[in-house]
């Protein structure tokens, strides 16, 4: 049905929401407990200023073995203000470490790259949307590419309801998915669709009887990732991929070792790329 659904409305973004029974005391509970405030910002306690420091400070470092490694690899590139000024919205937040959006710069030379050899309209599937900047710079491949196709886009936070993201767009109040991403309203409503739920629950409701690429950026446990890898290797053949953002024994135990495992279990190949403070990303390719 939802299958149906998606076909009516193809062309035009849409949020759709999941709410089970079995889960909807939690569900419903997790949303009055954060209400329109998950990250815990409070609000007027940062400037626009600060948040264009931060980002200043991010897009200033450079990583030119990364970036060689893609382009030797994958032959297209991003363009570095597009970047800049997309993680500007999405990526450059308050938090303890420092700020590395490195991965959208894979995400669009992989998928670029993807596209050279594939005939028709690939399905994309992304688990963590957050913000949106993952879902934005495939986006932007496919527009690049001259393709059509469709990016399903998961997380618990909504994509219609105004919250505060922490991010340079607060300074302004709550804002929706939408808002944030106005700049990049032509490929959103073009490319994505936005569905709000946990991947384990709403990734069989959606009808995808194929993935021809994906990027895994949820919850970054075990239990979640190895259910996500083995939901899209169910539907992937040869050339196919998986991108996994996190690769990090140190940091995300739970991340290496459901890709490892996956790696056993089923023919694919893969390559680790590193940006910096051990920031690890891992590209699987079917075989």
């Amino acid at each position: 049905m939802l299958r149906i659904i998606n076909q009516a409305i193809r062309g035009v973004a849409r949020s759709v929401d999941f709410i089970w029974t079995d889960r909807r005391i939690v569900w419903q509970g997790s949303q009055r407990r954060y209400s329109n405030n998950p990250f815990n910002v409070k609000p007027g306690t940062f400037t626009r200023e600060e948040y264009e420091g931060i980002a200043l400070e991010a897009k200033e470092r450079d990583f030119p073995e990364y970036y060689q490694d893609l382009a030797s690899d994958f032959d297209h590139q991003i363009s570095k203000d597009f970047v800049d000024t997309l993680a500007m919205s999405t990526q450059v937040t308050r938090k303890k470490s420092r700020i590395l959006y490195a991965h959208g710069y894979l995400l669009y030379s992989s998928l670029r790259k993807f596209l050279d050899t594939f005939e028709g309209e690939p399905t994309i599937l992304e688990t963590g949307t957050a913000r949106g900047y993952g879902t934005v710079c495939m986006a932007k491949a496919l527009r690049d590419a001259n393709r059509d196709g469709r990016i399903y886009t998961i997380d618990v936070l909504p994509a219609d309801i105004p919250i505060y993201w922490n991010c340079i767009h607060d300074v302004e109040g709550p804002k929706t998915r939408y808002e944030l991403l106005e700049q990049w309203s032509d490929l959103v409503e073009k490319f994505v669709i936005f569905v709000r739920g946990y991947s384990q629950l709403v990734l069989g409701q959606l009808g995808l009887r194929r993935v021809h690429f994906a990027f895994l950026d949820a919850a970054h446990k075990y239990a979640d990732l190895h259910f996500e890898l083995e939901f899209v290797a169910a539907r992937q053949k040869s050339g196919d991929i998986i991108v996994c953002d996190d690769y990090n024994v140190a940091l995300f135990p739970g991340v290496v070792r459901a890709v490892e495992e996956h790696l056993s279990k089923h023919p694919y190949k893969h390559k680790k790329y590193e940006a910096a403070d051990g920031r690890g990303y891992v590209v699987c390719t079917r075989l």
